[in-house]
């Protein structure tokens, strides 16, 4: 996210001074997390999911 943001709006946003929180969820797309034990479900990384959720903090943004 940090890396769209950069490439958006430049410097504006950087890790330094960006929150990304969520609320606890059960219907939400599988395959976007990093770790092995979240993604088993999903049978592994999926960009497209990752890349939704992505492109949909860039659209409020």
């Amino acid at each position: 996210v940090t890396k769209a943001l950069k490439e958006k709006y430049g410097g504006l946003y950087t890790e330094k001074n960006v929150c990304i929180s969520s609320t606890h969820t059960h219907s939400g797309p599988g395959g976007f997390l990093q770790y092995a034990l979240y993604i088993v479900t999903s049978q592994g990384f999926i960009r497209q999911s990752y890349q939704s959720i992505v492109d949909g903090i860039l659209k409020v943004c």
